[in-house]
């Protein structure tokens, strides 16, 4: 996309865009133009050669008295100073999906005390609270705000920065089937008061869980979590425990403060987690990417995919969940976006990151997480950079030969 002129072109013919982001760099920080759809944007300005959002302007609208005239109009009737705060409410989340900007709403179990805050694109979490995403700015918590997402067949992408968030705490981004439901299929609050379930059942009610990231600066793991579907939406057993892959599964110096060959945990870096269905991992021309075809909404997953980067460095790293049979076996529909930042003393913290980290490195209060930029689309993409992956890895040595 060359220009912001073309970008709201682009707009004014798509059904559902309203505003546009045109940017010179891509959502990972290449520099290359991009144009962003939205549904809904949080400010809005005249753009001139520094075009950051814009709209589509009618002939009725233009005004030629603007510094530098352009295609695109201010939306007056815009309160560039809305956002979503109340007693549980810590902000708004912007989530680009196939192309579309859609904001959500975070909201924070118990109460908004000010450890959490959701603006735009980001997300930054103290120490201590859980978070959701609704699809309402709500003051309270039902069973029906809450936005979920279909994650079969998709890949999440966003960067986050735990270099602040040290051993024996958990920086947690994870997904759960929430509302939770008790065993006469009704929605229930739970002992936390704001309908929330996983699969330790730590609110009293079961749920699955797929943990996309659980760090800190030392340790990077994802994890899913299968249950046992008793009638309706009630869930009478989860595997707490999991299957899933670790950084520590591939060496600590592949990620750790400071790491000259693989990831820097002291900086921020980027990561995309990618739900295969089995006809996105054998068909390479299923579907397209930016699309919601079958092979890409539809089936079971047979494989999770988490790719870490760093444009900074240049480090990659890529850890697999291949356990087939019991991911195929996961509801992976129906999530709602969590986040959270826990953690008190080591040993309670061992099973996630001892080692590297040591018993003695107890977690570090003072810390913050967060979280930008998040996108979700098509796993197709990911799909083929994986074959093109694995197929490198096959070519044999300069001077070697076939095996």
């Amino acid at each position: 996309m060359d220009d912001y002129a073309d970008c709201c072109t682009l707009c004014a013919a798509t059904g559902d865009c309203v505003y546009f982001t045109h940017n010179q760099y891509d959502e990972w920080g290449n520099n290359i133009a991009t144009c962003y759809l939205k549904t809904a944007c949080n400010s809005l300005a005249y753009c001139g050669s520094d075009c950051v959002t814009g709209q589509p302007a009618s002939s009725d609208d233009y005004d030629a008295e603007a510094p530098t005239p352009s295609p695109v109009v201010r939306n007056d009737d815009w309160d560039d100073d809305q956002e979503c705060v109340n007693g549980i409410a810590v902000g708004s989340l912007q989530i680009t999906q196939d192309g579309i900007a859609h904001t959500y709403y975070a909201l924070q179990s118990g109460a908004n005390d000010g450890t959490a805050q959701a603006s735009g694109t980001e997300i930054r979490l103290q120490h201590g609270p859980r978070v959701f995403l609704a699809s309402a700015c709500s003051s309270t918590f039902s069973p029906d705000i809450f936005q979920a997402f279909d994650l079969r067949g998709k890949t999440l992408g966003f960067t986050v920065d735990v270099s602040s968030v040290s051993c024996g705490c958990n920086a947690a981004l994870y997904a759960v089937h929430m509302p939770a439901y008790d065993s006469s299929n009704s929605p229930t609050s739970t002992s936390s008061g704001d309908y929330y379930c996983d699969a330790s059942a730590v609110s009293g009610v079961y749920c699955p869980e797929m943990d996309i990231m659980e760090a800190n600066t030392g340790v990077l793991q994802s994890t899913a979590h299968s249950c046992t579907l008793s009638s309706g939406n009630y869930y009478s057993y989860c595997d707490s425990a999991g299957t899933g892959n670790s950084t520590r599964d591939v060496g600590s110096d592949n990620y750790q403060e400071g790491s000259s060959t693989g990831i820097d945990s002291s900086q921020e870096f980027q990561v995309l987690i990618s739900f295969f269905t089995d006809e996105q991992l054998l068909s390479p021309g299923a579907g397209s990417a930016g699309t919601s075809s079958a092979s890409s909404s539809n089936g079971n997953v047979s494989l999770v995919e988490t790719v870490l980067t760093q444009p900074s460095t240049g480090a990659e790293l890529v850890l697999e969940n291949a356990d087939s049979a019991y991911l195929s076996a996961m509801s992976l529909e129906s999530m709602v976006l969590t986040f959270s930042h826990w953690g008190d003393s080591a040993s309670n913290m061992a099973w996630l990151d001892n080692p590297p980290c040591s018993m003695e490195e107890n977690c570090d209060t003072s810390g913050e997480v967060i979280w930008s930029d998040f996108h979700l689309r098509s796993a197709e993409a990911a799909a083929e950079k994986r074959r093109r992956r694995r197929r490198r890895a096959r070519r044999p040595r300069r001077g070697g030969h076939e095996p």
